[in-house]
Formats: structure tokens, sequence, C-alpha cells
């Protein structure tokens, strides 16, 4: 196909589009979220010299920037777009990582915080009308030569294998460190999401040290292990004689972290009845401490982590749907270990070598065949903490100078070619439904067992032979 002519592509939602012709350089990603509006401009762009591949659906986005070389997206924006439909094209933009992204807006005047976020975050540049074509296709240019050259970067320098305390060179891990970057620049809200152990108070971290607020604190808070009781005050803080055992004002953990940055880990875990009042610190920007009178005006940046789906945890009641829209401006997806592939040896060569100087008495040269082979066959339940434990004990506790499968614990996995790979998705299944049950009744065994429709004495059996402590 000649430069200059536009391409459409299949959706469910789109019928009958498809693609055609070869791909060229000058390759252009239109993304029109409320649908296409904008054909005089189109039209001016192919004129231009420009193919374009056009979107109208965040999935459609992913697909194309997948399939396809484009350099450049161009997202058209209604000035005044909700939320709800913020959420999805931001998630459909930090995916697209190798895109430059340019952001046509319909109203400067009426910009609402969402979109101000998403354009700051996400965009090499904006546009309002009336739109200036030549100005336009200037910047695309502009914005393809950049694409250009990070990629170019990046083949040449490769990702480094470290980033803020955080290991991995895999296209997910490259592609979380692109997020977390451009999240950096912006003060919006940040939701993590990821499982447990996968890293999420790392990403954290990483957002806040990427940060112009780096110079000052950051507070992290374990939201599930807070008492409930102690919440607000732990929180907001308190002042002397607020309640007893009040012997002195107290600071709390917001207020201690004034220009910088407060961490709430397991933000799904705060009862119902605490949700509330953050929610009105994040809207008002102020505390009060607890026996107080007086408030104390806020600047700090919030940004939340769970393990859990939040969306489900509003259709369940067990989360404000108002604190999780004011939450969930800017989402950050934490991808588990298993699907991380090299990522897996590289991480554990990395904990071989930092624990084996712990233990120079009996130096361990590495890994065989058989333990590289189960560590990349293995689920990883407990993501990368596990595995930090799997091979800090198998330091510790081989006899040989290589590590084998069954001293990092995997009794179960194929290393003696006997299991087949039902009997071990099966394991895999049954492992998985019981810490389930496990981490929903916080270790408690017999509502656990219950749960399951199984007596304790089978439960405690299933954990021996699936190996599962905790």
């Amino acid at each position: 196909m000649k430069a200059g002519k536009s391409r459409t592509a299949s959706s469910p939602d789109i019928p009958g589009r498809h693609i055609v012709g070869s791909i060229v350089d000058n390759n252009l990603l239109c993304f029109w979220p409320l649908g296409n509006q904008g054909n005089n401009l189109t039209t001016e762009l192919e004129a231009g010299g420009w193919s374009i591949f056009s979107a109208d659906s965040p999935g459609l986005v992913k697909s194309l920037s997948t399939r396809h070389s484009i350099p450049v997206g161009m997202l058209f924006l209604d000035s005044d777009l909700p939320l709800s439909h913020l959420e999805g094209i931001y998630s459909a933009v930090t995916a697209s990582e190798d895109l430059v992204w340019l952001a046509l807006l319909t109203d400067r005047r009426r910009m609402n915080d969402g979109v101000c976020n998403l354009i700051a975050t996400c965009c090499n540049d904006f546009f309002t009308p009336p739109y200036d074509g030549k100005r336009i296709l200037d910047a695309i240019g502009h914005a393809a030569g950049l694409a250009r050259i990070r990629h170019r970067s990046l083949e040449y320098r490769g990702t480094p294998a470290t980033f803020h305390g955080m290991i991995g060179q895999s296209p997910p891990m490259r592609r979380l460190f692109r997020q977390l970057r451009k999240v950096a620049r912006s003060d919006a809200p940040v939701l993590l999401r990821g499982e447990s152990g996968s890293g999420k108070e790392l990403a954290a971290s990483a957002i806040h040290r990427l940060s112009g607020r780096s110079p000052m604190p950051y507070v992290a808070v374990n939201c599930a292990a807070l008492p409930s009781t102690l919440i607000q005050a732990e929180l907001f803080g308190h002042e002397k004689g607020a309640f007893t055992g009040a012997d002195k004002r107290r600071v709390g953990r917001f207020e201690a972290a004034q220009g910088g940055v407060v961490f709430l880990d397991e933000i799904g875990d705060m009862p119902t009845d605490q949700q509330v009042n953050l929610l009105r610190v994040l809207e008002e920007k102020r505390i009060e401490r607890l026996g107080g009178n007086g408030t104390v005006t806020l600047n700090v940046r919030v940004i939340v982590a769970t393990h859990e789906d939040l969306g489900e945890a509003v259709t369940r009641g067990t989360f404000r749907e108002d604190l999780y829209y004011r939450l969930n401006v800017l989402s950050v997806d934490i991808p588990p270990l298993r699907e991380r592939g090299e990522d897996i040896e590289l991480l554990a060569n990395y904990m071989l070598e930092k624990f084996g100087t712990e233990f120079e008495f009996h130096p361990v040269k590495g890994f065989n065949k058989q333990a590289l082979r189960a560590m990349r066959s293995y689920h990883w339940p407990g993501n990368v903490r596990e595995l930090i434990n799997r091979v800090q004990s198998a330091v510790v506790m081989s006899d040989s100078s290589y590590i084998s499968s069954s001293d990092l614990g995997f009794k179960e996995l194929i290393e003696t070619g006997r299991k087949s790979t039902l009997e071990y998705s099966r394991a895999e299944s049954d492992r998985l439904t019981v810490e389930a049950a496990l981490r929903h009744n916080r270790d408690n065994m017999s509502q656990a067992a219950r749960e399951l429709g199984i007596s304790r004495t089978t439960l405690y059996r299933m954990m021996e032979k699936l190996a599962i402590r905790f």
C-alpha cells in the first residue's frame, strides 16, 4: 500500500473492517475513544504522507500496536471525558510502549483533572482547536523521529536488568519500567495491582524516586497490619488525651509524609467505615487529628496497592465505589513471576550470588539443569518473595556445589520425569485453591477447611503434600 492511505482493522465491535497492504515506516495510529470525528483532519494527515491505522477501542489499540510497526499514536480526546472512559484509554496507551503519543482535544477550556493527568503522563504534545494542520504534521514527524531514537537506544544499550531495586529484562518488566517512569511525572493517585510478592512496594518506591518529590519523605503503610480501631489515629495522628493511652500528641503517617509520598499497601483490607475518612482526605487535601479541632493542610501524593480486584470488591460492597474511582486515576499492573520467563533464572542467579556470600564455608556455584527446568515450569504462587525464600533455603541446605530441584523444595515437579503434566497441573490447581482459602480466612484452619468443604485433618494432609507453609 502506498503511503497516505487509511487503514482500519477488524474488531468485535467494528464489523467488516480489515487490514490491507504492507507495513511502511510512516504509520500513524489514530485512536478515537468516542468514534471517528475528524475526517477532515484525517484527510490532511493522509495527504501529508501518513498511512493511518484507526481504532475506536482500547483492545484494538493494543492489538494494532503489537502486530505492526507504528511509531506515533494520535489520541483524539473529548476535553471532559469521564473517569470511567479514561481508565481504558490510559491502559491502552501505556501498554503501547513503543509509540510516542500526541493528543488532540475538543476544547482546552473544559479540560478536567483526569484528562490533564492523562496528557501529562502519556503524551509528548497536545493540540486544541482550531487545529493547525502544518503544526500537527511537524509534531508527528518529530514524534516519529523520537520513537526511532528510543528504539535504537534500547537496541544498542539494552534494557538494564536492575531498576530502582527491581530486577528484570523480560518484555513485561520493560513495559512496567516504562509505565513507572511515565506515572512518576504526574502527581495523580496511582493504583498498583498485582499478586502478593510480585513487587508492588518496590514499584511504589521507584515512582517516588523518579518523581520530583524524591527529596521528600516516603512513608509506607500496610493497611492489613493495622488494627481497625487504630487506623484513623495511625494515618491522621491524634492529640494528647484523645483516647486511653494517648499521653502525647502524635503525628500521623500522612502528616509525616508532608511534601512526599504515602504508600498504602493492601488498600483492599481497609475497613469500609474507615474508607470514607481516606476519601475525604483525598478530596479536601487536609486532615484533622483524632481528638483535635484544627485541620492540617496536606501536600502528599498517594500511591495504593492491592492484590484484590477492587472492581469486584465494589460489586460485593466491601469497597466504596467513590473511593475506587478517586484512587484509580493512574493504574499499573505488576506482572506475576510466572509471566516473566527469562527473569526467573536472572533473579535466581542474583539471589544465589547475594546469599552465597553469606555462607563462604560452603560456596554454591549455581543451579543444575533439573533445578533450572523446575523453576521455569513452576507456577510461583508466591512470586518473587517465594523465589527468594526457596533460593535462600537451598543455599543453606544444599550438600552439593550445584543446587538441585530437590534443594529448592520442588518434590512435586518433573525432576525425575515420572510425573505427567496433567498431574502437575492438578497439584498446582489444588495448591492455588488451598492457599486462596487460607488467605481469605487469615490462616484460620477451621474456617478454611469449612470453606473448602473438607475436614481440618484433610486440610493438614493437603498442605503437607503440596508443601504449603504459613
